[in-house]
């Protein structure tokens, strides 16, 4: 009977020891979790090779595990990343860059000069077909070995001085060089089919930023852990990422509110904004993409004349500020400028000179009939053609209906798949196009080369912008960028496009997080989230 107690009171003994080890696991646990974030995404970028094809939402994973050179901040600044420090020559013709002495990559080995000139020769040799690549062309050597001619090392001018000092020399001045090499594009990693198949090689890539992969769930989590040798270790915050896969922006919303399992989503249904707003659970961001309409410039476009294109511009730019869209601040006025001014979070971004201006109906509508009465309409309908989306709809039929209402200009407008509306644009069936720009180094770049494009073949009545559509060679002193900005204020001061909104993200995130920041283009810094250690 004695043997039977004693081995009953051993047992008691050992669940209530077994018990006690289990709450020391929890609290651990618990501990843990405080440390950690969950990050709702929609998907998983298929590489982790930085190209053209990575959306932005892809490149918050890629930027949080890969460092260059230099990183832009939240207020568009250019900053030392891998480099300590760089100096540009006073010609603007020599970039050298000092790397610091403590950045290695996640398996301890340290980072060189060498690694980045490694780097440089693979995303500049002639097998690497992605478009990218030409941002670099500035850099004396680059195009030529791109395209096949010559060595890295005896004809393109990125060198080496000792292990950690990297020089560019230009072939003409680039003043965006360095927002250039602020992208994900240059970030340094070892190019490699690992990258293709992170999902399954995540153990064996060397990353070179604050996370590093440590698992991959069966597409649906990612484990980021912070990198034990991170230069940057210290300042930042959370220990562990999750990036979790939700099917749609509403399903992440119901677990944020139910299960309270998400910190973080980007991107909320427009339908809920009003609702998130009203419990003080919504944060404004800029993101990286613009809404710019084009008026067709073709002469044979007899109803598209300098008169009726400003008619246009003033009466859809004083509407658009009614657009539910831009009153819930999923957009930001443009203005008809192409830089955002700064957004605070949460800060109104209906501008006061559009307030008034919108009291000032009257005025306004004397102006456009002024306009419209030197033009060549004759009240015919307006054809207005973009890419079938939600948002887009709501802004062209809001254009729509009050271009009719309260301008008597009929406009009717046509939701067109990507292949669809290329064709459109190519035949000039058109006489308005909504399209995207997306924020870039070269803004002004990017929206000259799809003017372009878009207007190929198409006969434009103005010399100025002919002549310099037509002329390759740069003049002296002139740049690329100063060329682009100036055929950008022609096309402005013809009317040929109207700057209308800046995308905006809305997010939410859970009281776990103190203050998330995005890069001016609206990448997550995830290496910057601020944890509440105290919740």
């Amino acid at each position: 009977m004695k043997r039977k107690l004693s081995k009953l009171l051993i047992l008691v003994i050992a669940v209530v020891i077994l018990q006690g080890c289990s709450n020391i696991i929890a609290k651990n646990n618990n501990a843990t979790d405080n440390n950690s974030i969950t990050y709702a995404v929609e998907k998983f970028p298929d590489s982790i090779n930085i190209t053209n094809k990575l959306s932005l939402r892809d490149k918050d994973l890629i930027y949080s595990i890969f460092d260059g050179l230099v990183s832009e901040n939240e207020n568009g600044d250019i900053v030392p990343d891998l480099a300590e420090s760089y100096s540009v020559s006073k010609d603007g013709l020599e970039y050298v860059f000092k790397l610091r002495s403590d950045i290695y990559w996640s398996n301890g080995s340290r980072i060189t000069s060498d690694d980045f000139l490694k780097f440089f020769k693979s995303i500049t040799s002639n097998k690497n077909k992605d478009e990218y690549v030409s941002e670099l062309y500035n850099v004396y050597g680059v195009k030529d070995y791109h395209e096949g001619k010559g060595t890295f090392e005896k004809n393109v001018a990125i060198s080496k001085e000792d292990g950690n000092v990297v020089k560019f020399r230009m072939n003409v001045r680039d003043d965006s060089f360095l927002k250039k090499l602020s992208e994900g594009y240059f970030k340094l990693r070892e190019l490699d089919d690992s990258l293709d198949n992170y999902k399954q090689k995540f153990a064996s890539i060397k990353y070179s930023g604050a996370y590093e992969i440590k698992n991959v769930n069966e597409e649906k989590e990612i484990e980021l852990d912070l990198n034990e040798k991170y230069w940057n270790k210290k300042s930042t915050n959370a220990k562990k990422i999750i990036l979790k896969v939700f099917t749609g922006a509403e399903l992440a919303l119901a677990d944020f509110e139910s299960k309270k399992d998400v910190d973080i989503i980007l991107n909320i249904p427009n339908s809920e904004i009003s609702r998130l707003s009203s419990k003080n659970l919504v944060e404004i961001f800029p993101n990286d993409t613009m809404k710019v309409i084009e008026f067709n410039p073709d002469t044979k476009n007899n109803k598209m004349d300098l008169s009726m294109r400003r008619a246009l511009e003033k009466s859809i730019l004083n509407t658009i500020t009614g657009n539910s869209l831009v009153k819930e601040d999923r957009f930001q006025l443009a203005l008809g400028e192409l830089e955002r001014k700064a957004l605070k979070s949460n800060e109104s971004i209906v501008s006061s000179t559009v307030t008034d201006n919108s009291k000032n109906l009257d005025s306004i509508k004397e102006q456009v009939n002024n306009l419209l009465g030197k033009s060549s309409y004759e009240g015919k309908t307006l054809k207005l053609v973009c890419l079938k989306d939600d948002e887009n709809k709501s802004i062209c039929e809001f254009i729509s209906k009050n271009l009719k209402d309260i301008y008597n200009i009929t406009v009717k407008y046509n939701l067109l798949d990507q292949d669809q509306l290329k064709k459109t644009v190519s035949a000039g069936d058109y006489e308005l196009l909504l399209e995207d720009i997306t924020s870039s180094s070269d803004t002004y770049g990017q929206l000259v080369n799809r003017w372009i494009a878009n207007n190929k073949g198409k006969a434009i009545d103005n010399k100025d912008i002919n002549d310099m559509i037509s002329t390759n060679t740069l003049k002296k002193d002139e740049t690329v960028d100063s060329k682009n900005k100036s055929l950008v204020k022609l096309l402005r001061d013809n009317n040929y496009i109207v700057p209308l909104l800046f995308d905006n993200l809305i997010c939410v995130k859970s009281d776990k997080v103190d203050n998330i920041t995005f890069s001016k283009d609206g990448i997550l810094n995830l290496n910057q989230i601020e944890v509440n250690a105290t919740n």
